[in-house]
Protein backbone atom coordinates (compact mmCIF):
# COMPACT_ATOMS: atom_id res chain seq x y z
CA UNK A 1 0.00 0.00 0.00
CA UNK A 2 1.18 3.57 -0.63
CA UNK A 3 2.65 5.52 2.27
CA UNK A 4 1.56 9.00 1.28
CA UNK A 5 -1.40 10.74 -0.30
CA UNK A 6 -1.54 11.13 -4.06
CA UNK A 7 -3.89 13.44 -5.90
CA UNK A 8 -6.46 12.16 -8.38
CA UNK A 9 -5.83 15.26 -10.48
CA UNK A 10 -3.14 13.51 -12.50
CA UNK A 11 -1.80 15.71 -15.31
CA UNK A 12 -3.70 15.00 -18.51
CA UNK A 13 -2.41 14.98 -22.04
CA UNK A 14 -0.61 12.86 -24.58
CA UNK A 15 2.63 12.61 -22.60
CA UNK A 16 1.14 11.02 -19.48
CA UNK A 17 -1.24 8.87 -21.56
CA UNK A 18 1.66 7.56 -23.63
CA UNK A 19 3.63 6.87 -20.45
CA UNK A 20 0.71 4.90 -19.01
CA UNK A 21 0.29 2.86 -22.20
CA UNK A 22 4.01 2.15 -22.43
CA UNK A 23 4.05 1.02 -18.79
CA UNK A 24 1.23 -1.47 -19.35
CA UNK A 25 2.70 -2.84 -22.57
CA UNK A 26 6.10 -3.35 -20.91
CA UNK A 27 4.79 -4.83 -17.65
CA UNK A 28 1.83 -6.89 -18.87
CA UNK A 29 3.43 -10.24 -17.96
CA UNK A 30 4.56 -9.38 -14.44
CA UNK A 31 1.27 -7.66 -13.56
CA UNK A 32 -0.61 -10.70 -14.86
CA UNK A 33 1.45 -13.05 -12.65
CA UNK A 34 1.02 -10.96 -9.51
CA UNK A 35 -2.52 -9.65 -9.89
CA UNK A 36 -4.15 -12.52 -11.79
CA UNK A 37 -2.46 -15.19 -9.62
CA UNK A 38 -2.74 -18.95 -9.86
CA UNK A 39 -6.32 -19.54 -11.13
CA UNK A 40 -7.21 -21.78 -8.17
CA UNK A 41 -5.82 -19.31 -5.60
CA UNK A 42 -7.48 -16.39 -7.37
CA UNK A 43 -10.83 -18.17 -7.53
CA UNK A 44 -10.74 -19.12 -3.86
CA UNK A 45 -10.06 -15.49 -2.90
CA UNK A 46 -12.43 -13.84 -5.36
CA UNK A 47 -15.18 -16.33 -6.19
CA UNK A 48 -17.79 -14.76 -3.90
CA UNK A 49 -17.88 -11.41 -5.68
CA UNK A 50 -17.24 -12.88 -9.14
CA UNK A 51 -20.22 -15.22 -8.81
CA UNK A 52 -22.23 -12.33 -7.43
CA UNK A 53 -21.32 -10.29 -10.52
CA UNK A 54 -22.47 -13.12 -12.77
CA UNK A 55 -25.73 -13.49 -10.84
CA UNK A 56 -26.27 -9.72 -10.96
CA UNK A 57 -26.02 -9.66 -14.74
CA UNK A 58 -28.13 -12.79 -15.26
CA UNK A 59 -30.89 -11.99 -12.78
CA UNK A 60 -33.43 -10.99 -15.44
CA UNK A 61 -31.90 -12.80 -18.43
CA UNK A 62 -30.94 -16.41 -19.03
CA UNK A 63 -28.34 -15.48 -21.63
CA UNK A 64 -26.28 -12.31 -21.52
CA UNK A 65 -23.41 -10.61 -23.34
CA UNK A 66 -21.31 -8.40 -21.10
CA UNK A 67 -18.82 -5.71 -22.10
CA UNK A 68 -15.71 -5.77 -19.90
CA UNK A 69 -13.96 -2.41 -20.24
CA UNK A 70 -10.27 -2.48 -19.32
CA UNK A 71 -10.18 -6.28 -19.46
CA UNK A 72 -6.40 -6.57 -19.10
CA UNK A 73 -5.25 -10.16 -19.52
CA UNK A 74 -8.87 -11.33 -19.50
CA UNK A 75 -8.82 -13.38 -16.30
CA UNK A 76 -11.79 -11.63 -14.65
CA UNK A 77 -14.37 -12.29 -17.33
CA UNK A 78 -12.88 -15.67 -18.17
CA UNK A 79 -13.55 -16.75 -14.58
CA UNK A 80 -17.32 -16.54 -15.11
CA UNK A 81 -18.03 -17.01 -18.85
CA UNK A 82 -20.17 -19.97 -19.86
CA UNK A 83 -22.66 -21.09 -22.52
CA UNK A 84 -25.14 -18.48 -21.33
CA UNK A 85 -22.64 -15.78 -20.31
CA UNK A 86 -20.60 -14.30 -23.15
CA UNK A 87 -18.11 -11.47 -22.96
CA UNK A 88 -16.59 -8.76 -25.14
CA UNK A 89 -13.41 -7.36 -23.60
CA UNK A 90 -11.66 -4.12 -24.52
CA UNK A 91 -8.31 -2.70 -23.42
CA UNK A 92 -5.96 0.03 -24.63
CA UNK A 93 -2.84 -2.15 -24.31
CA UNK A 94 -1.90 -4.40 -27.23
CA UNK A 95 0.09 -6.66 -24.92
CA UNK A 96 -2.88 -7.08 -22.58
CA UNK A 97 -5.18 -7.96 -25.48
CA UNK A 98 -2.59 -10.47 -26.67
CA UNK A 99 -2.51 -12.08 -23.22
CA UNK A 100 -6.32 -12.12 -23.05
CA UNK A 101 -6.58 -13.96 -26.37
CA UNK A 102 -3.81 -16.40 -25.42
CA UNK A 103 -5.43 -17.09 -22.06
CA UNK A 104 -8.81 -17.70 -23.72
CA UNK A 105 -7.21 -20.18 -26.12
CA UNK A 106 -5.33 -21.95 -23.34
CA UNK A 107 -8.53 -22.28 -21.29
CA UNK A 108 -10.57 -23.23 -24.40
CA UNK A 109 -12.90 -20.28 -23.90
CA UNK A 110 -12.61 -18.68 -27.37
CA UNK A 111 -16.30 -19.35 -28.08
CA UNK A 112 -17.32 -17.23 -25.09
CA UNK A 113 -14.83 -14.34 -25.27
CA UNK A 114 -13.97 -11.70 -27.85
CA UNK A 115 -11.25 -9.10 -27.32
CA UNK A 116 -10.81 -5.74 -29.04
CA UNK A 117 -8.03 -3.15 -28.80
CA UNK A 118 -9.83 0.07 -27.77
CA UNK A 119 -9.27 3.00 -25.42
CA UNK A 120 -11.48 3.08 -22.33
CA UNK A 121 -13.51 5.98 -23.74
CA UNK A 122 -14.19 4.18 -27.04
CA UNK A 123 -16.87 1.51 -27.24
CA UNK A 124 -17.48 -1.20 -29.87
CA UNK A 125 -19.49 0.01 -32.86
CA UNK A 126 -22.31 -2.45 -32.27
CA UNK A 127 -23.50 -2.35 -28.66
CA UNK A 128 -27.07 -3.52 -29.25
CA UNK A 129 -26.36 -7.03 -27.93
CA UNK A 130 -24.70 -5.81 -24.72
CA UNK A 131 -26.69 -6.46 -21.53
CA UNK A 132 -24.28 -4.99 -19.01
CA UNK A 133 -20.88 -3.46 -18.27
CA UNK A 134 -18.19 -5.06 -16.11
CA UNK A 135 -15.52 -2.67 -14.82
CA UNK A 136 -12.79 -4.32 -12.75
CA UNK A 137 -10.01 -2.01 -11.56
CA UNK A 138 -10.05 0.36 -14.53
CA UNK A 139 -11.47 3.67 -13.33
CA UNK A 140 -8.77 4.40 -10.75
CA UNK A 141 -6.40 4.79 -13.70
CA UNK A 142 -8.41 7.80 -14.90
CA UNK A 143 -8.66 11.33 -13.55
CA UNK A 144 -12.02 12.53 -12.26
CA UNK A 145 -12.66 14.41 -15.50
CA UNK A 146 -11.78 11.34 -17.54
CA UNK A 147 -14.14 9.26 -15.39
CA UNK A 148 -16.94 11.76 -16.08
CA UNK A 149 -16.15 11.67 -19.82
CA UNK A 150 -16.13 7.86 -19.71
CA UNK A 151 -19.63 7.69 -18.23
CA UNK A 152 -20.99 10.38 -20.57
CA UNK A 153 -19.77 8.35 -23.55
CA UNK A 154 -21.08 5.14 -21.99
CA UNK A 155 -24.53 6.67 -21.63
CA UNK A 156 -24.51 7.65 -25.32
CA UNK A 157 -23.60 4.14 -26.47
CA UNK A 158 -25.28 1.81 -23.95
CA UNK A 159 -29.05 1.51 -23.51
CA UNK A 160 -30.70 2.87 -20.33
CA UNK A 161 -31.33 0.31 -17.62
CA UNK A 162 -28.18 -1.63 -18.47
CA UNK A 163 -26.45 -3.14 -15.45
CA UNK A 164 -23.00 -1.95 -14.38
CA UNK A 165 -20.79 -3.86 -11.92
CA UNK A 166 -17.77 -1.91 -10.66
CA UNK A 167 -14.89 -3.21 -8.51
CA UNK A 168 -12.22 -0.65 -7.63
CA UNK A 169 -9.63 0.19 -4.94
CA UNK A 170 -11.07 2.97 -2.79
CA UNK A 171 -10.61 4.92 0.43
CA UNK A 172 -12.35 7.38 2.72
CA UNK A 173 -10.98 10.91 2.65
CA UNK A 174 -11.33 11.25 6.42
CA UNK A 175 -11.96 8.92 9.34
CA UNK A 176 -14.97 8.48 11.56
CA UNK A 177 -15.22 10.04 15.00
CA UNK A 178 -16.50 6.70 16.31
CA UNK A 179 -13.95 4.31 17.87
CA UNK A 180 -12.47 1.61 15.68
CA UNK A 181 -13.41 -1.22 18.01
CA UNK A 182 -13.68 -4.80 16.81
CA UNK A 183 -15.73 -7.58 18.30
CA UNK A 184 -13.74 -10.45 19.79
CA UNK A 185 -14.25 -12.73 16.77
CA UNK A 186 -13.11 -10.16 14.19
CA UNK A 187 -10.16 -9.12 16.37
CA UNK A 188 -9.03 -12.73 16.73
CA UNK A 189 -9.46 -13.49 13.03
CA UNK A 190 -7.52 -10.40 11.96
CA UNK A 191 -4.60 -11.21 14.27
CA UNK A 192 -4.67 -14.86 13.22
CA UNK A 193 -4.64 -14.03 9.51
CA UNK A 194 -1.79 -11.55 9.95
CA UNK A 195 0.15 -14.13 11.99
CA UNK A 196 -0.34 -16.83 9.35
CA UNK A 197 0.79 -14.44 6.62
CA UNK A 198 3.95 -13.47 8.52
CA UNK A 199 4.74 -17.12 9.22
CA UNK A 200 4.33 -18.05 5.56
CA UNK A 201 6.64 -15.21 4.51
CA UNK A 202 9.23 -16.28 7.11
CA UNK A 203 9.11 -19.97 6.16
CA UNK A 204 9.15 -19.13 2.46
CA UNK A 205 12.29 -17.05 2.91
CA UNK A 206 14.04 -19.64 5.11
CA UNK A 207 13.24 -22.61 2.86
CA UNK A 208 13.62 -20.56 -0.34
CA UNK A 209 10.35 -21.83 -1.76
CA UNK A 210 9.14 -18.46 -3.03
CA UNK A 211 9.22 -17.16 -6.59
CA UNK A 212 12.10 -14.75 -6.01
CA UNK A 213 12.31 -13.63 -9.64
CA UNK A 214 8.68 -12.51 -9.79
CA UNK A 215 8.86 -10.91 -6.36
CA UNK A 216 12.00 -8.96 -7.25
CA UNK A 217 10.53 -7.78 -10.54
CA UNK A 218 7.38 -6.56 -8.81
CA UNK A 219 9.36 -4.98 -5.96
CA UNK A 220 11.37 -3.08 -8.58
CA UNK A 221 8.13 -1.74 -10.05
CA UNK A 222 6.97 -0.68 -6.59
CA UNK A 223 10.28 1.04 -5.91
CA UNK A 224 10.19 2.90 -9.22
CA UNK A 225 6.60 3.92 -8.52
CA UNK A 226 7.57 5.27 -5.10
CA UNK A 227 10.44 7.23 -6.62
CA UNK A 228 8.11 8.76 -9.22
CA UNK A 229 5.27 9.45 -6.78
CA UNK A 230 3.00 6.85 -8.39
CA UNK A 231 0.86 4.16 -6.74
CA UNK A 232 2.06 1.66 -9.33
CA UNK A 233 1.38 2.72 -12.92
CA UNK A 234 1.83 6.42 -13.82
CA UNK A 235 -1.88 7.39 -13.66
CA UNK A 236 -3.08 4.98 -10.99
CA UNK A 237 -4.70 6.45 -7.84
CA UNK A 238 -7.37 4.67 -5.73
CA UNK A 239 -10.80 6.30 -5.68
CA UNK A 240 -12.20 8.58 -3.01
CA UNK A 241 -15.36 6.61 -2.26
CA UNK A 242 -17.52 9.66 -1.51
CA UNK A 243 -16.26 11.63 -4.49
CA UNK A 244 -16.60 8.75 -6.93
CA UNK A 245 -20.07 7.75 -5.70
CA UNK A 246 -21.24 11.33 -6.34
CA UNK A 247 -19.91 11.16 -9.93
CA UNK A 248 -21.54 7.79 -10.42
CA UNK A 249 -24.95 8.97 -9.19
CA UNK A 250 -25.10 11.53 -12.00
CA UNK A 251 -25.26 8.71 -14.55
CA UNK A 252 -26.42 5.64 -12.62
CA UNK A 253 -28.81 4.44 -10.00
CA UNK A 254 -26.62 2.78 -7.36
CA UNK A 255 -28.47 -0.32 -6.22
CA UNK A 256 -25.81 -1.63 -3.81
CA UNK A 257 -22.45 -0.37 -2.57
CA UNK A 258 -20.22 -2.46 -0.29
CA UNK A 259 -16.62 -3.32 0.63
CA UNK A 260 -15.02 -6.55 -0.55
CA UNK A 261 -11.54 -8.20 -0.37
CA UNK A 262 -10.12 -5.94 2.31
CA UNK A 263 -6.90 -7.83 3.05
CA UNK A 264 -7.41 -11.24 1.43
CA UNK A 265 -5.81 -10.22 -1.89
CA UNK A 266 -2.56 -9.36 -0.10
CA UNK A 267 -2.62 -12.46 2.09
CA UNK A 268 -3.45 -14.61 -0.93
CA UNK A 269 -0.52 -13.09 -2.83
CA UNK A 270 1.87 -14.48 -0.22
CA UNK A 271 0.59 -17.99 -0.91
CA UNK A 272 0.54 -17.33 -4.65
CA UNK A 273 4.27 -16.50 -4.54
CA UNK A 274 5.17 -20.07 -3.54
CA UNK A 275 6.74 -21.79 -6.53
CA UNK A 276 5.59 -25.38 -5.99
CA UNK A 277 2.10 -25.73 -7.45
CA UNK A 278 0.99 -28.56 -5.13
CA UNK A 279 2.21 -26.78 -1.98
CA UNK A 280 0.76 -23.47 -3.15
CA UNK A 281 -2.68 -24.92 -3.68
CA UNK A 282 -2.55 -26.98 -0.48
CA UNK A 283 -1.75 -23.89 1.60
CA UNK A 284 -4.44 -21.99 -0.28
CA UNK A 285 -7.04 -24.64 0.52
CA UNK A 286 -6.09 -24.47 4.22
CA UNK A 287 -5.69 -20.75 4.81
CA UNK A 288 -7.66 -18.82 2.20
CA UNK A 289 -11.05 -19.74 3.74
CA UNK A 290 -9.77 -18.10 6.95
CA UNK A 291 -8.70 -14.99 5.04
CA UNK A 292 -12.01 -14.69 3.21
CA UNK A 293 -14.01 -15.17 6.40
CA UNK A 294 -11.87 -12.56 8.15
CA UNK A 295 -12.63 -10.05 5.38
CA UNK A 296 -16.32 -10.90 5.62
CA UNK A 297 -16.43 -10.26 9.36
CA UNK A 298 -14.46 -7.00 9.11
CA UNK A 299 -16.62 -5.70 6.27
CA UNK A 300 -19.64 -5.80 8.59
CA UNK A 301 -18.08 -3.21 10.92
CA UNK A 302 -18.63 0.26 9.38
CA UNK A 303 -16.68 2.08 12.09
CA UNK A 304 -13.64 -0.11 11.52
CA UNK A 305 -13.82 0.45 7.76
CA UNK A 306 -14.29 4.19 8.14
CA UNK A 307 -11.20 4.49 10.32
CA UNK A 308 -8.97 1.87 8.72
CA UNK A 309 -9.27 2.65 5.01
CA UNK A 310 -8.51 6.35 5.07
CA UNK A 311 -6.17 7.73 2.41
CA UNK A 312 -3.50 6.57 1.70
CA UNK A 313 -4.71 3.10 2.87
CA UNK A 314 -7.33 1.48 0.67
CA UNK A 315 -9.30 -1.69 0.08
CA UNK A 316 -11.61 -2.88 -2.71
CA UNK A 317 -15.15 -1.63 -3.05
CA UNK A 318 -18.06 -2.71 -5.26
CA UNK A 319 -20.88 -0.71 -6.80
CA UNK A 320 -23.86 -2.48 -8.43
CA UNK A 321 -25.66 0.03 -10.65
CA UNK A 322 -28.26 0.61 -13.35
CA UNK A 323 -27.64 3.12 -16.11
CA UNK A 324 -30.17 5.97 -16.01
Amino acid sequence: MPTKKRTRQTPVGKEIDDLELDWWNKNADIISKVWEMDPVISWDVRKEYLLRAKSFFQKDNNEVTILEVGCGSGWVGQSIVSDDFHLIGTDFSQEQIFLANENAKRKKLQNYCQYILLRSDVFPKDTTQINGILIHCLLHHLTNEEIKDFFRELKLKIKPGSKIFIYEPAFFDFGSNSPRELDAKSFTLLNLSNFIDKCLIFVSNILRIGDVKTKNEFDNLLQKAEENGWCLSPKEVPLNITEFSAILQEICIIDKSYWKTLYSIGWGSTINNIKNKFLRRLLGAIFIPIYVYTDKCLSMNPNYLKNEFVEPKYAFHIWECFLK
